[in-house]
C-alpha cells in the first residue's frame, strides 16, 4: 500500500480445502514493537478453527513468526494508516485464499489494535462485528487518531481549528448540557412531590435491587 510492503501471518481454517466457505477474524495487535505471528496458530483447536485468522504487522513493524522475521516498511502511523493497510490486507486473503469470505469479517484489538478495529468497523463494510478489548488511552493526543475519526464522520478533512471547535461542541453540548437538565430536573422534583414519588415508582419498578448504571 502507498509504495509499502506489508507482511501478515494468516492461518487458514481447519482441514482447510480449497473453495470451503470461512469466515476471517482479523486480529490486531497493540504497541509499537511488532507481533509474535504465532499468536494465530495457538488459536488451531478452539473455537475459532474454522476461521480465517489474520495477524497483521502495521507499518513500519516486525512480523515474527517462529525463526522468521519479517519488516513491513514504511513510516509508522497510529490508526488511520494501519487501518488502510488492513483493509488491502483482507482483500488480498480474500483474493487468494478461494473460500474467504468478504462478507463475514470479524475483527478484533486491543490498545492500539482495538482503535484499528473500531476505525475497520466504520470504514469497511466487510466488517460485520468489531471486539475491542480496550483502545488507546492517548486518543485524544494523537491528531493522526482524532482527525481520522472527525474526518471520516463528517466525510471531509479536518484542520487543528476545526477540531478544537468539535472538542469544544462535545464538552459544552454534551456534558454541560447534560449536567444542567439533571441538576434542574432534581430541583424540580423537589418542589412537586407528587411527581417526586412517580418517578420513585418507576424508578424501583425498572432498577429494583439492581444498581442504576
Amino acid at each position: 500500500m502507498e509504495g509499502n510492503r506489508h507482511f501478515s501471518a494468516v492461518r487458514t481454517p481447519q482441514d482447510y480445502r480449497p473453495g470451503q466457505p470461512a469466515p476471517i477474524l482479523v486480529l490486531n495487535h497493540g504497541g509499537w514493537d511488532g507481533i509474535e505471528g504465532e499468536w494465530a496458530f495457538e488459536l488451531v483447536d478452539d473455537c475459532l478453527a474454522d476461521f480465517f485468522v489474520v495477524v497483521p504487522s502495521f507499518r513500519g513493524e516486525e512480523l515474527r513468526i517462529f525463526d522468521d522475521t519479517y519488516a513491513s516498511t514504511g513510516e509508522q502511523s497510529l490508526i488511520n494508516r494501519d487501518v488502510i493497510d488492513v483493509m488491502a490486507l483482507i482483500s488480498g486473503v480474500v483474493d487468494n485464499y478461494p473460500g474467504a469470505q468478504d462478507d463475514d469479517v470479524s475483527a478484533w484489538g486491543y490498545s492500539r489494535g482495538g482503535g484499528v478495529s473500531l476505525m475497520l468497523g466504520i470504514r469497511d463494510p466487510r466488517v460485520d462485528r468489531v471486539v475491542n478489548v480496550f483502545g488507546p488511552t492517548d486518543v485524544l493526543t494523537y491528531p493522526d487518531m482524532i482527525n481520522g475519526v472527525i474526518g471520516h464522520l463528517r466525510g471531509e478533512e479536518v484542520d487543528n481549528k476545526q477540531m478544537r471547535d468539535d472538542l469544544i461542541t462535545l464538552l459544552i453540548a454534551g456534558h454541560e448540557t447534560t449536567a444542567a437538565v439533571l441538576t434542574w430536573m432534581t430541583y424540580a422534583l423537589s418542589q412537586h412531590p407528587e411527581a417526586l414519588k412517580t418517578v420513585q415508582k418507576e424508578i424501583d419498578e425498572v432498577v429494583g435491587d439492581r444498581y442504576a448504571t
